[in-house]
C-alpha cells in the first residue's frame, strides 16, 4: 500500500515545491500552514500558491464545474451563494443572464435586486481542496506558483524560463485530460 504522506496533495507540498525552486530547504511534511511566519520565504510562497490556485480553479475545469444547478429562493426571495463557489454563469438558462454574486447572495444587475420569485439555474465553478484535485491540476498549480515565487524572490530570468516551460507542460497535461474526459467528437456526420 502506498504511503499516504508521499502522495498527499496539500498546501505544504506546494510550499516546498516553491522553496525548492529557489534552492531552499523544504518544510517538514507535517508543518501546518498556520505555523508559517509572515515575512518569510515560505509565507511568500504560500501567497503565490493561493493566487495560483484561485486563478487555475476559476477557469472552470470539468472536475470543479457543474452545469445547470438549481438555486431556490428562501422565504424572503433571496438566494444565498455558498462561499466555496468561485464563479457563476446564468446566461444559458435565464432570460436576463446578468446575475452576479454580491455579499454572498445572488444579485440581478438587470433588476437591481437581490430578490427572486422563482428558482434560478446556474453553471457553477467550485473551489476544490487540494486533496480532491486531479494530480495534473495540483502539479500545474505548483508549477505556476513556483514560477511566480521565484520571480518575486530571486528574479532569475534563466530560472524563469525553465519554470515557465514546466508550467506550460503541466498546463498541457491538464488540457489533454480535460479534452479526453469531455467526450468531444472530431467526426462530423455529413448526413445530418
Amino acid at each position: 500500500m502506498a504511503n499516504n504522506l508521499l502522495y498527499a496533495q496539500n498546501k505544504i507540498k506546494l510550499v516546498n515545491k516553491c522553496l525548492e525552486a529557489i534552492g531552499e530547504m523544504p518544510l517538514e511534511d507535517d508543518t501546518l500552514t498556520e505555523d508559517i511566519t509572515p515575512g518569510t520565504d515560505a509565507y511568500v510562497a504560500l501567497n503565490s500558491i493561493n493566487d495560483a490556485t484561485l486563478e487555475v480553479l476559476n477557469e472552470g475545469w470539468m472536475f470543479n464545474t457543474d452545469k445547470k444547478i438549481k438555486f431556490i429562493p428562501d422565504l424572503n426571495g433571496k438566494i444565498g451563494i455558498p462561499s466555496n463557489i468561485l464563479n457563476i454563469d446564468g446566461g444559458n438558462y435565464n432570460r436576463k443572464g446578468d446575475l452576479v454574486i454580491k455579499n454572498g447572495q445572488l444579485y440581478s444587475i438587470y433588476n437591481k435586486s437581490f430578490e427572486f420569485d422563482k428558482p434560478v439555474y446556474l453553471d457553477v465553478v467550485w473551489f476544490v481542496d487540494y486533496d480532491n484535485m486531479p494530480i495534473n491540476v495540483f502539479n500545474y498549480i505548483g508549477a505556476k506558483a513556483s514560477n511566480r515565487f521565484q520571480s518575486k524572490i530571486i528574479g532569475d530570468k534563466n530560472m524563469y524560463q525553465v519554470l515557465a516551460q514546466e508550467e506550460a507542460e503541466w498546463r498541457m497535461k491538464v488540457e489533454q485530460e480535460e479534452f479526453r474526459n469531455q467526450d468531444y467528437s472530431l467526426v462530423i456526420n455529413k448526413y445530418r
